[in-house]
């Protein structure tokens, strides 16, 4: 685990015992509170994970979806 604030789908996924294609979809439906989703210009889709509102949510601590990736 790095130490920076926004994490990649790809580790979220690992941390929580996961596949990266489940994180994508609970972060598209708001079913996981610590990320967000845009798509690019080109129509790609850009996901940021925070790490604070990961751990959080781990803990049950994060439950609200008000966290952004800038915590």
């Amino acid at each position: 685990m790095n130490g920076k604030a926004i994490m990649s789908v790809k580790e979220c996924a690992q941390i929580l015992g996961s596949n990266e294609r489940h994180i994508r979809e609970g972060i598209d439906n708001k079913t996981f509170p610590f990320g967000i989703c845009w798509k690019s210009r080109s129509g790609q889709r850009i996901y940021k994970i925070s790490r604070s509102a990961l751990m959080r949510f781990i803990n049950g601590n994060g439950g609200d979806c008000d966290s952004t990736p800038e915590d």
